[in-house]
């Protein structure tokens, strides 16, 4: 592991590289370019603050403002994106780019490298113009904010172990895809994104506590929206869950890719 660790530092320059062309080739021929990374996370707090704020005018309770809704609603959609974004991505992004995997010196695996990290740069630009609009609406921000990158260290770990799996898996079996959408889809519903985790049915509370995106969620608001401290119980929880995740990915990762080319 540590060899690879090592390997994956000295193509740090390759890894750059595909992060910026991943970035650019999202809106290539657009007059803005690479400034829809901004202007898209833009539009998108701006819109949902309109629809959920000023439209349905939705809160979580009597009382809490609907304006507060749409940035609970935010805050949790950016992090959720931004994985859900990455497993589909990763998972198609070695058969994708067979050309280039069945070159004999390329790394294969920073292909679901650059992809998680791309969408966590997007997140990031999203998170920071938030946070401007949490200040100019005249919401209060703490320090706290400075837990945001101990928080991002396990979302990539889980992220990253995920989409080494898929993507390796899906090299030998292509059914995965639909399954995978579909299960994201599920997933998503059953992570507090659209509803505070408060309501959750007590009984059920076993599936968020075994559900690391359902931990990031909730972290991300305890310290964005609320101010508090991250509660340490949920981040060890989440940071035992997302280390298991990236050694399994890794692990299956290792397994499959000497027979990546005889497949593609």
């Amino acid at each position: 592991m540590l060899r690879h660790i090592k390997y994956y530092f000295q193509q740090r320059y390759l890894l750059k590289l595909f992060i910026i062309n991943d970035l650019k080739s999202r809106y290539t021929g657009s007059l803005a370019g690479v400034y829809w990374s901004i202007i898209n996370p833009l539009l998108m707090i701006l819109i949902y603050t309109f629809v959920f704020a000023m439209v349905l005018k939705i809160e979580f309770h009597k009382g809490s403002g609907a304006l507060n809704f749409a940035y609970y609603l935010i805050c949790g959609m950016l992090p959720w994106t931004a994985i859900q974004d990455s497993i589909l991505r990763s998972t198609t992004s070695i058969v994708e780019n067979s050309d280039l995997v069945k070159r004999p010196r390329f790394p294969a695996s920073i292909l679901p490298i650059h992809i998680v990290l791309s969408n966590l740069i997007t997140m990031l630009i999203g998170m920071i113009l938030l946070i401007i609009i949490l200040v100019i609406t005249g919401n209060r921000i703490t320090c706290t904010l400075l837990y945001i990158p101990v928080l991002l260290i396990p979302q990539v770990l889980f992220t990253l172990g995920l989409s080494w799996m898929f993507s390796s898996i899906y090299v030998f079996f292509r059914d995965i895809q639909p399954f995978i959408s579909n299960f994201l889809l599920l997933w998503m519903f059953l992570t507090p994104v659209f509803y505070p985790s408060t309501i959750f049915p007590a009984r059920y509370e076993i599936f968020l506590i075994l559900n690391p995106a359902a931990h990031i969620v909730n972290l991300y608001r305890e310290i964005i929206m609320k101010g508090n401290h991250p509660p340490m119980l949920s981040y060890i929880t989440l940071s035992i869950q997302s280390i298991l995740t990236f050694f399994t990915g890794y692990i299956i990762y290792v397994k499959l890719q000497p027979m990546f080319t005889d497949r593609l």
